[in-house]
């Protein structure tokens, strides 16, 4: 009781008086029996950025009650989804049906679609529309149809309706225009690429839209926006990369020198994006 009306009375921008209170009643609970406090102070301390201390309550937390389904869908959403998708879905079918929403069911199917598991991302997905629909479900049906099972109308459908509900959603936007490249549309891809290029002031647009130039080999087209990513938002690892390409394949030897500067300027991880990307086109 004491901790709900300390979170009630003070304001959210209070956040360092609010953690103080509730660590004198951490002090009161000599034995440990109070979950609630413990969660609430890892919400806090997440908050501020404090990750040792976070994740300290929210252990505790669950020691207390192993089925304490708020702090395991807490633990769940703070996993990396690629590196500990199996982990996360183990948590998420661990939770009784009152909690599942559409919300969970995308985040639960993201899970399943970064294990690999295309089978049961699809059947949750679907699921999840059923519930309610929204913007992420259908863009996810949309790119398993699409990559993972070729199904390009499917794709084509789920895509558009993702946009229909949201459509400052840039994801199947994106995977629209490259799903257009894939059926031989590339009139249209370009077409929407530029859409996309003029509504979203991002960095990735152009790197999709220098790739799509690149495989379609208008490599000019392709400088032309490399310059314009470049006046944007800086020389990087991708636009740099792209660049490199196009130079070597206008027969331009400045790619050589160019090449050596760029193995010096950029990690491992950068250099092996570009080795990826060469054999992509």
């Amino acid at each position: 009781l004491m901790t709900k009306e300390l979170i009630n009375s003070i304001k959210n921008d209070e956040i360092d008086i609010l953690i103080n209170s509730l660590e004198k009643l951490i002090i009161v609970d000599k034995e440990k029996k109070n979950k609630w406090l413990r969660l609430e102070l890892f919400n806090l301390y997440e908050k501020k950025g404090i990750d040792y201390l976070a994740w300290g309550y929210l252990e505790e937390a669950i020691a207390i009650d192993e089925i304490f389904y708020e702090s395991i869908l807490a633990r769940a959403y703070r996993l990396n989804l690629i590196a500990n998708c199996n982990e996360i879905i183990q948590h998420i079918i661990s939770l009784p049906q009152t909690y599942i929403d559409s919300d969970i069911l995308n985040f639960l199917g993201n899970a399943y679609l970064n294990c690999d598991d295309s089978e049961n991302a699809l059947k949750i997905f679907n699921g999840s529309i059923k519930k309610t629909e929204t913007e992420e479900a259908y863009y996810f049906l949309g790119y398993i149809n699409h990559y993972n099972l070729n199904d390009f109308d499917k794709g084509l459908f789920y895509y558009d309706k993702s946009i229909s509900l949201n459509n400052k959603f840039i994801d199947p936007q994106l995977d629209k225009a490259w799903l257009l490249y894939d059926i031989n549309q590339n009139e249209s891809s370009e077409i929407l690429f530029k859409k996309i290029i003029t509504e979203f002031e991002e960095v990735n647009p152009y790197n999709q839209i220098i790739l799509f130039y690149i495989k379609i080999k208008q490599y000019a087209e392709a400088l032309n926006y490399i310059e314009e990513s470049k006046i944007k938002f800086g020389s990087n690892y991708m636009n740099e990369g792209f660049e490199l390409v196009c130079l070597q394949k206008k027969g331009n030897n400045d790619y050589v020198n160019k090449y050596s500067i760029y193995k010096n300027n950029y990690t491992t991880d950068e250099l092996l994006w570009f080795k990826d990307m060469l054999s992509e086109i």
